[in-house]
């Protein structure tokens, strides 16, 4: 295995990125993604931005290679802004890229061709392979979008894609180790199923000089991961029962509308938090014919 690790200490919470930290890995990953047989990876120049927070994202790997300015993210939930990030990404390192070449003179600069490609390993059904396009997002369609910047979807879930995988063992093997912590999991508590994992892929020569060499650092990388997925899902099932409320409330005044709702009665209102209370408000604001009638339906006769 290459001793030849990339710059990225940055991301070493995501095993995808340090495994892929070695350019002999990197180098087959790309030619699985392109259909490739390129054999020297010390031509690969990576890029990524390290240490840069840009737009409240960073790319996984970046790197120019063979004319092509390859940017690879590791995803385990789909984003419908992909396409933008990527192009906001791009745009950033095409600046660093161009930098001191004089934007404005006459000569053309040549630039390398972008190919931003996302792994997908997360549970949602996706189909093996999906094109996104940042014209999608665009409010008024058109066949020929002036501007556009397409993103590469390759599920990468152990047997949902082997015909992909089997171009790249590493990543093969990979897709099977995390196929077994998830196994796992379902009947042990992460950092166990994260052990028995790393055991059951070294008995099995996955990833074995991989795990020998970093197996403690998997762990943490995992536990990391995992932990940060769970407070991702977190925040999103909150904020998605916080809009639920937000909009029961504003149904309430809808419903209210003809009447002049007291201060201290609309902020008793929007301070609930109870789901089923304000279903029973909305009803009220619903059958009601007068605003004290809602108050008495709705026991809000002492909110003045």
């Amino acid at each position: 295995m290459s001793e030849n690790p990339l710059p990225v200490t940055a991301y070493k919470d995501r095993m995808f990125i340090h495994l892929f930290s070695d350019k002999n890995r990197l180098l087959q990953l790309y030619n699985a993604v392109r259909g490739t047989h390129y054999e020297n990876p010390e031509d690969i120049d990576v890029n990524t931005l390290e240490n840069v927070l840009f737009m409240n994202m960073k790319n996984d790997l970046s790197f120019a290679f063979h004319e092509e300015l390859s940017l690879y993210e590791h995803q385990s939930s789909m984003n419908p802004n992909m396409p933008l990030r990527g192009l906001l990404y791009i745009a950033r390192l095409y600046e660093k890229l161009t930098k001191g070449m004089g934007i404005y003179s006459t000569r053309l600069i040549p630039l390398p061709n972008p190919n931003f490609v996302v792994f997908y390993n997360g549970l949602e059904e996706m189909p093996p392979e999906c094109i996104m396009r940042l014209s999608d997002a665009y409010q008024i369609p058109s066949e020929t979008p002036l501007l556009d910047f397409q993103v590469r979807i390759i599920n990468i879930n152990y047997k949902e894609n082997m015909e992909f995988l089997d171009k790249c063992p590493i990543l093969k093997e990979y897709s099977y180790f995390v196929d077994l912590v998830r196994n796992y999991r379902q009947s042990l508590p992460l950092q166990e199923a994260i052990r028995q994992a790393i055991i059951k892929s070294k008995e099995n020569n996955v990833l074995k000089d991989y795990l020998e060499q970093h197996g403690s650092e998997v762990e943490n990388m995992l536990m990391t991961e995992y932990s940060r997925e769970m407070d991702i899902a977190v925040n999103r099932r909150e904020a998605e029962e916080d809009g639920e409320l937000k909009g029961r409330i504003e149904s309430i005044f809808i419903l209210l509308s003809d009447y002049k709702i007291p201060k201290m009665l609309e902020r008793r209102i929007r301070a609930e938090k109870d789901t089923e209370l304000l279903n029973k408000w909305m009803k009220a604001a619903a059958k009601a014919s007068s605003l004290q009638e809602f108050r008495e339906l709705a026991g809000l006769t002492q909110t003045r």
